[in-house]
């Protein structure tokens, strides 16, 4: 069976990640992946207490290295 994924790129979205991650985990319900590309705001603190949600996956790289990156180029995506 096919499994369905939502990428959600953040970079200091302290102000909106928590209500984006909630709303989306109600409708995808196989995985949310949220990259939080080198937030340096409060992002990384409230994805962590989002990590109840059995349908979040966290990332969180050291450096900004940009959107694409994120959708794109990130080792969680495997060979593709």
């Amino acid at each position: 069976m096919s499994k369905i994924s939502a990428i959600i790129c953040a970079y200091n979205e302290e102000k909106t990640i928590k209500e984006v991650v909630t709303t989306v985990c109600k409708y995808f319900f196989d995985e949310v992946i949220v990259v939080s590309d080198g937030s340096t705001d409060g992002t990384a603190k409230i994805l962590g207490e989002l990590q109840f949600l059995p349908s979040l996956k966290y990332i969180a790289p050291p450096e900004n290295k940009g959107k694409g990156y994120a959708i794109v180029d990130f080792p969680f995506l495997g060979p593709h």
